[in-house]
């Protein structure tokens, strides 16, 4: 099994910093709604399925 390189694991969790910041702010915003504001407020490319299960986590929608 990899370990998982430091890196990574800050940029996944500024990214679920990011996404909590965003559901807090728009509390009626669905995943979808938070990835394309992730791309326009933070100029960040993100794969759908990494938003979805922080926002199904914290009941974005």
């Amino acid at each position: 099994m990899k370990k998982a390189n430091k890196a990574v694991i800050e940029k996944d969790a500024l990214l679920k910093q990011r996404i909590r910041h965003l559901c807090e702010r728009f509390p009626r915003y669905g995943y979808r709604r938070i990835k394309v504001m992730l791309r326009r407020q933070y100029s960040m490319q993100v794969n759908h399925k990494r938003v979805h299960l922080p926002c199904e986590k914290w009941d974005c929608w």
